[in-house]
């Protein structure tokens, strides 16, 4: 028995083309512009899925419910990141998500006296840029496994409720 059939419309192939587009566009440019883009993006999707998952049904309504979900509270763990990346105050040690986009840009953790608030320096600035838009885009990946998620769970409960139900 097959687990899933997995189909999709070329109206969605198109879409996930155009927002992968927009944001490797905006991974090379890396300016506070696309990086603002990235997010109104990525904020949107998220909207749009919270609004499937509340009014889709079946297999579509679970994909959308693990992808609102899972992708909200990853976005939530980002702004504490950002915040922080931001922030006048000087911290002792990087967010989990700071170091890991440092070690996605394939960059040692610089010390912390490279922070935005403490220079201007236009290295710097598209580093923080990259930053910011690998970790809009690190939400909407893990949205999707999310979604994936809980279409699985989904899956292996209906099989064990009908294997429950042949037993009795």
């Amino acid at each position: 028995m097959a687990l899933f059939r997995f189909q999709c419309s070329i109206a969605f192939l198109m879409g996930f083309t155009l927002i992968v587009g927009v944001e490797l566009a905006a991974l090379q440019s890396a300016t506070g512009e696309w990086a603002e883009a990235v997010r109104f993006l990525t904020i949107g999707i998220l909207v749009v899925a919270t609004y499937r998952a509340r009014f889709s049904t079946g297999m579509a309504g679970t994909w959308w419910f693990g992808f609102a979900l899972l992708g909200w509270a990853y976005y939530l763990l980002g702004i504490d990141a950002t915040r922080r990346w931001t922030s006048l105050a000087y911290y002792d040690q990087y967010s989990f998500l700071e170091t890991l986009s440092f070690r996605i840009l394939g960059l040692d953790v610089p010390p912390h006296e490279y922070r935005l608030a403490d220079t201007t320096s236009k290295e710097v600035i598209r580093l923080v840029g990259q930053i910011l838009v690998i970790q809009r885009i690190s939400v909407l990946i893990v949205a999707s496994f999310g979604g994936l998620l809980c279409l699985l769970l989904r899956h292996f409960r209906k099989r064990h409720d009908s294997h429950d139900s042949t037993q009795t």
